[in-house]
C-alpha cells in the first residue's frame, strides 16, 4: 500500500521493508487522505495506515509504547486491518547535520522559525528541542498549515515556507516565498517558487543571503547609472557656466556615458565571486549510524549494478539535457524503466546521462520518445554493449567459489564481453560477445588466471 503513496513516511516504510527482505504484496483501491493517512485493500482485507485518527481507541500498553516512541523523536504510525489494530510502526527522520546550524543562523538574523508538522505533539516537541525551534504547531492538517501562514501574514510578516510533501502544497502557495525540497513530491515542487536542489536546509540561508546580495548589487548599479547623469547633465546644460564658466566637452560626455556602463557591468560581475554563508558541515555531527548506512547503501548499489550488468546483455549510454535536480533524475529513471525490456536505468545528474541495461535490443527512437515525454532532450545515444551471440566456454581447474570469481572478473575485464554465468558444477562459463569477436581473448584471459580452456562454442 505504501508503494502507491508519495508521502515521505510511506517511502520510509517501503525502504524499511526492503531492508528486511520482506515481500511486498500488491494493493488495490488505494486512497491517500489529507494528513498522514492512507488506505487500500490487499489479501481480501481492508487496511489503513496513519496517525492516531485511524483508530477508535487504544489500550494503556499501546498508548505507553506510542508515547515512548514519540518522546524519542519517532513518529508512531498505527496499522489497522478491518478496523482492528494489528501493528504499530515507528519512523524516525534523522536530523541533518546542517539543520541546527541553519536554524541558528536564521534566528541570529532576527527571523522567527516555526515547525508545522502532521506528527503528534510529543514527537514534534522532541525534534524541535534538538534543533532549537521554539514555535511548534503539531498534528496540523494541510489546511491548518495554510491557516498558520495566513495568520502570520495578517500580523504583517513576510513568510518563507519550506516543505516537501503533498500536505505542504497549500501553504507553499500561500506563503510569500515557497521553497520545495528537491527530493520531495511532484506536487510540492510544482507549488513552490524555488527548489532546494541539494535538499539541505542550509540552502535556505544561502538563498536568502544571495538574494540580499543581489538586491544590494542592483541598488549600487542604479547609483552608478545615475551619478554620471546627475553630475554631467547640469554641466552640459550650462547651469554652472554663468557662475564658474564650466562647460562639458562632448568627448568627455561620451566617455562618461561609457564609464557609466562599464561601472554597472563591473559591479554586477562581483556577484560571480559570491560565497555561500553556510557550507556542508561534513561528518562531524553525524552519528556512526548516519555515517555507516550511506556506505553500506553505496556497497549495495555497486553490487546491484554488477548483478544487473551480468543479467542484461544490452547496455546503452544516453546523454540527457534539461535535468536540474534529483526530482528530474527520478522522472527520467522512471520513464526509462517503463520501456519494455529495460532491466535497469542508472541516471547521473552530475554527468547528465543515463546508463540503460536491457535484456534485448532497444531502438534509439523508443528511448528518445520516453525521455521526451518527460520534457527532457536526448543529446546522444551510444551502444555500449550489443552482443549478437552467446558462447559457452568449457573450463578445467575451477575448484571453489574463489575460482568462479576469478574467472568472472577476468572475463568482465574484456571490452565488449558480458558475463552471463559461470558454473562451478558444470565447469562452464557463458558470455555474450559482439559478432565477429576474437575468442582467443577469452582463452588468454582465463589461462592467465591459471585455468585451462577445453572448448569454446
Amino acid at each position: 500500500m505504501s508503494r502507491k503513496s508519495e508521502h515521505p513516511l510511506a517511502t520510509a516504510i517501503v525502504e524499511g521493508a526492503k531492508a528486511l527482505n520482506l515481500s511486498l504484496k500488491d494493493a488495490s483501491d488505494f486512497v491517500q487522505q489529507l494528513g498522514n493517512v492512507s488506505g487500500a485493500r490487499a489479501t481480501g482485507n481492508s487496511f489503513r495506515v496513519g496517525n492516531k485518527s485511524v483508530i477508535c481507541s487504544e489500550d494503556a500498553k499501546t498508548k505507553g509504547l506510542a508515547d515512548g516512541l514519540a518522546n524519542d523523536g519517532k513518529t508512531p504510525l498505527y496499522v489497522v486491518a478491518d478496523d482492528k489494530l494489528i501493528g504499530l510502526l515507528a519512523i524516525a527522520d534523522p536530523i541533518r547535520p546542517d539543520s541546527k546550524q541553519a536554524i541558528e543562523a536564521m534566528q541570529a538574523k532576527g527571523k522567527e522559525v516555526w515547525m508545522l508538522t502532521g506528527d503528534n505533539e510529543k514527537t514534534a516537541r522532541a525534534v524541535a528541542a534538538r534543533v532549537g525551534i521554539k514555535n511548534v504547531r503539531a498534528e496540523v492538517k494541510p489546511a491548518d498549515k495554510e491557516a498558520v501562514v495566513r495568520e502570520l501574514q495578517a500580523q504583517g510578516k513576510k513568510v518563507l515556507m519550506v516543505g516537501d510533501g503533498i500536505n505542504d502544497a497549500p501553504s507553499l502557495v500561500r506563503a510569500d516565498v515557497g521553497a520545495a525540497i528537491g527530493a520531495g513530491t511532484d506536487v510540492a515542487i510544482e507549488a513552490a517558487d524555488l527548489v532546494l536542489m541539494k535538499s539541505r536546509l542550509s540552502d535556505v540561508v544561502n538563498a536568502s543571503a544571495l538574494s540580499h546580495s543581489t538586491m544590494l548589487n542592483i541598488r549600487e548599479n542604479l547609483f552608478w547609472a545615475f551619478i554620471y547623469n546627475i553630475i554631467g547633465i547640469p554641466v552640459a546644460a550650462g547651469v554652472f557656466y554663468t557662475a564658474f564658466g564650466w562647460i562639458l566637452n562632448p568627448m568627455i560626455a561620451a566617455a562618461a556615458m561609457s564609464m557609466s556602463s562599464v561601472s554597472v557591468v563591473t559591479n554586477a560581475l562581483r556577484l560571480r565571486g559570491w560565497k555561500p554563508v553556510l557550507k556542508d558541515s561534513g561528518n562531524g555531527d553525524k552519528t556512526s549510524e548516519q555515517t555507516l548506512l550511506p556506505k553500506l547503501q553505496q556497497l549495495a548499489e555497486v553490487s546491484t549494478e554488477a548483478d544487473q550488468k551480468n543479467a542484461s546483455d544490452f547496455v546503452y549510454k544516453v546523454g540527457i539535457e534539461g535535468m536540474m535536480c534529483e526530482h528530474c533524475a527520478k522522472a527520467v529513471k522512471g520513464a526509462l524503466e517503463k520501456i519494455p525490456g529495460v532491466v535497469s536505468a542508472d541516471v547521473s545528474l552530475e554527468h547528465k546521462n543515463a546508463v540503460v541495461n536491457a535484456d534485448h535490443a532497444l531502438s534509439e527512437e523508443k528511448v528518445t520518445n520516453a525521455i521526451k515525454a518527460e520534457d527532457y532532450a536526448v543529446t546522444s545515444f551510444e551502444v555500449v554493449s550489443d552482443p549478437k551471440e552467446t558462447l559457452s566456454i568449457k573450463i578445467d581447474g575451477m575448484m571453489c567459489e574463489h575460482c568462479v570469481k576469478a574467472v568472472t572478473k577476468a572475463l568482465s575485464a574484456i571490452d565488449g564481453v558480458t558475463v552471463q554465468s559461470v558454473s562451478l558444477e558444470d565447469g562452464v562459463a557463458k558470455v555474450g560477445v559482439p559478432e565477429g569477436f576474437d575468442t582467443v581473448k577469452l582463452k588468454e584471459a582465463i589461462e592467465e588466471e591459471g585455468y585451462n580452456v577445453l572448448q569454446i562454442k
